[in-house]
């Protein structure tokens, strides 16, 4: 199963606040990830096919931000859950890696940021 559509299917069964807070979290991940690379300016690894900054990963910070949200929110997530988080995360940063789109330190910024979001925005969902 494509894991965009799981957590779509797992953000279907939640009330229609958190997952407002989801949505405009991922879109403020995004913003902000996009507006440090233009303050940043820090190239992507020699040989990469993208021209634009990659300073931090934006799908590092996508990927970490919804897996941060939705394991928030499922704090006993079963292991098939687990593991499709993981393939998710490996997957995605994984292969930006791999195909020298991104450093490791860039994904890691993006990470950590993703992380932060995700935690950040779910904490409002729940105080809602």
């Amino acid at each position: 199963m494509d894991t965009d559509k799981f957590n779509i299917i797992v953000l279907l069964y939640m009330n229609n606040t958190t997952i407002q807070f989801f949505i405009i979290g991922l879109i403020c991940t995004q913003l902000s990830v996009t507006q440090l690379k233009k303050i940043i300016h820090q190239k992507r690894p020699t040989g990469a096919k993208s021209t634009s900054y990659g300073m931090p990963s934006k799908r590092a910070g996508r990927a970490f931000y919804i897996v941060t949200f939705l394991l928030l929110l499922n704090r006993s997530p079963t292991l098939l859950t687990k593991v499709i988080y993981i393939v998710y995360i490996l997957g995605d940063c994984g292969f930006r890696y791999i195909d020298n789109e991104h450093s490791v330190v860039q994904l890691l910024v993006g990470g950590i940021l993703g992380i932060l979001f995700g935690c950040g925005f779910y904490n409002m969902s729940i105080m809602q």
